[in-house]
């Protein structure tokens, strides 16, 4: 029996609150009649395809500039990375000068030990500079910016990322390069 008043009770207060809760959806595009003077409940769903679709257009343009801003936030950090692993390598440049310096080699292989340190100093700098240009061009891309342009700032940074990636490679191989000549002595 109290089940029963209960529930009662609740579909009154339901029958009640539903004309203000029809009146807060209207802007959703939910159209519900008036139930004053009518004896059964009745409710009209209208979807507004035109504001979906407006939505949608909204949405997809979002996605795109949350993935343009994502990926310029991945470069950032892979630049960033890369010039503290630039920095890195450009300090051991004088502990490598020093190393040849005593380590007793002839003067050929002295000679071409720093041709090598030269070149890997050339390395690590052009590492640092086009990781710094990447950068740059990545804090270039906004939500303001069209999607051509920002699409072209991505391949720029991408193009620079890529290079100081290559300069890393090569300062890596003339390192090794150098260590080979003054073990091997």
């Amino acid at each position: 029996m109290k089940l029963t008043k209960k529930m009662i009770i609740g579909s009154a207060a339901a029958m009640l609150l539903l004309p203000f809760a029809a009146s807060a959806h209207n802007d959703n595009g939910l159209r519900l009649g008036s139930l004053i003077g009518k004896g059964n409940l009745t409710a009209e769903v209208k979807a507004d395809i035109k504001h979906n679709n407006d939505r949608k257009d909204r949405h997809d343009d979002d996605k795109k500039e949350r993935k343009a801003t994502t990926t310029a936030a991945t470069i950032t950090a892979k630049a960033t990375r890369t010039v503290k692993a630039a920095d890195f390598m450009a300090s051991l440049s004088p502990v490598l000068a020093t190393r040849i310096a005593g380590a007793g080699l002839t003067a050929s292989s002295t000679a071409d030990a720093n041709v090598k340190l030269a070149a890997y100093n050339t390395a690590v700098t052009g590492a640092k500079t086009q990781a710094n240009a990447a950068i740059t061009v990545a804090a270039q891309i906004n939500t303001t910016n069209s999607t051509t342009t920002n699409a072209t700032l991505l391949d720029t940074a991408k193009a620079n990322l890529k290079a100081a990636h290559e300069f890393l490679l090569t300062a890596q191989k003339n390192f090794k390069l150098i260590v080979r000549l003054i073990i091997n002595g």
